[in-house]
């Protein structure tokens, strides 16, 4: 349960779609990324939640990527991105 989050907007049932590249946030003792942040079009940094989403975006990272969610404000400033469903649309390279 999120206790640090204002949940108006999934409350209301804004959906929204957020389109950006997934870039590594942190990693674990061996060096593998364990949680990512999107860096979205519009020049706008989401943090993914709920743990399992974020780490399995984690193997895609550097890849473009569309999320359906809702958006949440943290105490702390940030966004974070409750992931619905997401698609990988573009891999590096």
């Amino acid at each position: 349960m999120m206790t640090v989050m204002d949940r108006k907007g999934r409350e209301e049932g804004e959906l929204i779609c957020i389109r950006g590249i997934i870039v590594p946030w942190s990693w674990d003792e061996k060096g593998l990324v364990v949680d990512v942040v999107i860096d979205a079009e519009e020049e706008q940094r989401y943090f993914p939640i709920p743990i399992k989403k974020n780490r399995e975006l984690a193997a895609y990272f550097r890849c473009s990527v569309e999320i359906r969610g809702f958006i949440e404000q943290g105490y702390d400033d940030r966004l974070y991105l409750e992931v619905i469903e997401y698609k990988i649309t573009r891999k590096p390279g």
